[in-house]
């Protein structure tokens, strides 16, 4: 018994892979899944078709880019104000207008909304009716208050400088001198923005600029924010209306409007490199033109500073909103532009206005 237990030890030691080298040991425990004609068979299934494969590629190149030249490029403006302005400026091709389904208020005649269908149905603009969850789309869930205008970007033409202001009239010099002579009896005001890059500061300078009747705007667009649908909301339609004007070079149009003979004011908060500073109330009514920069006041002749009241200010909120700043120097040289011009006082009565 004990050899023979010794014995089945033994063979049960022996590797099952050693065993399987005899033939009849792979038939039993290998025998239909080691066939060659099996293997062959998924082996072949795995391809693919070569006829498919030739005539369906992975990626057609001639699909890749859509051709754009059927869809012109659109904005989406929405909101009332910006809708009506865009409706009756008419500077812009309008495609069609979107009107919210709930918004049922265009038979009203002293509505807003019902004079834009009024101006859509007059200009020949369709009109669509749409649930509101979509308009919340394409608008990105900003408020549109149920319209939007699907119309062609807005074509702002290009100034290169400002010519001198004399007997009464100027000239605005654009690419390859094309010239447009411009009447102003008195001394023009001009904004310059240059570096403003938030949308909703571009419209809401614009629109304080078309409130305070500013003669033109000019937009430096390699640094400032395009003129967009936010732009033309954030103006509440002001966009449309106020002179508008681009230059590829902030720089080049302050030093050519310096040539000119035009005063140039800046704002910053400390006075450098010798130049003078003043506050708002101290703006004169020079028989000169003048142009009002924000962002760029290197070049200026004269810096203006908007002074704090606040004698526990703390330094994190050491300066004003580049919109709110803009709107009271516009404010201040509109005061001074509408006063008669200063003439010589004694030294007393000088005092007295400082005071």
């Amino acid at each position: 018994m004990s050899s023979l237990f010794h014995q089945t030890r033994s063979t049960l030691r022996v590797p099952i892979w050693g065993a399987l080298r005899h033939s009849w040991l792979q038939n039993a425990f290998l025998g239909h899944w080691t066939s060659p004609s099996l293997l062959r068979h998924y082996h072949d299934k795995a391809k693919p078709n070569p006829v498919e494969y030739t005539e369906r590629p992975r990626f057609d190149r001639t699909r890749a880019k859509p051709d754009k030249s059927k869809s012109p490029p659109r904005d989406n403006l929405y909101g009332i104000s910006a809708v009506q302005a865009a409706l009756t400026a008419k500077k812009r091709h309008c495609f069609r207008l979107i009107k919210q389904n709930s918004n049922d208020l265009a038979d009203d005649p002293t509505n807003r909304t019902g004079s834009i269908f009024r101006l859509a149905e007059q200009h020949g603009v369709p009109v669509l009716h749409m649930p509101k969850w979509e308009m919340n789309v394409i608008t990105q869930n900003r408020p549109h208050q149920g319209t939007i205008l699907e119309a062609e970007p807005l074509t702002v033409p290009r100034i290169e400088r400002l010519s001198e202001w004399k007997d009464g009239k100027y000239e605005a010099i654009g690419p390859k001198k094309q010239r447009t002579t411009v009447l102003a009896e008195k001394p023009p005001v001009w904004l310059l923005l240059d570096q403003i890059m938030d949308p909703q500061n571009l419209g809401s300078i614009l629109r304080s600029a078309y409130y305070f009747g500013i003669d033109g705007v000019v937009v430096s667009t390699k640094t400032s924010a395009p003129f967009s649908s936010v732009v033309a909301k954030a103006s509440s339609g002001a966009l449309e209306f106020v002179n508008l004007f681009t230059a590829s070079s902030a720089t080049q149009f302050i030093k050519s409007a310096s040539d000119a003979h035009w005063l140039t004011y800046g704002t910053a908060c400390s006075p450098s490199d010798g130049k003078q500073l003043i506050q708002p109330h101290q703006l004169e009514n020079p028989d000169r033109p003048i142009i009002l920069v924000m962002g760029n006041e290197d070049l200026c002749q004269v810096l203006v500073t908007i002074p704090s009241h606040n004698s526990q200010m703390d330094s994190i909120v050491d300066s004003l909103n580049v919109s709110v700043a803009t709107g009271i120097l516009l404010s201040s040289l509109r005061c001074q532009r509408s006063m008669p011009p200063k003439t010589t006082v004694e030294p007393n009565e000088t005092d007295g206005l400082a005071a």
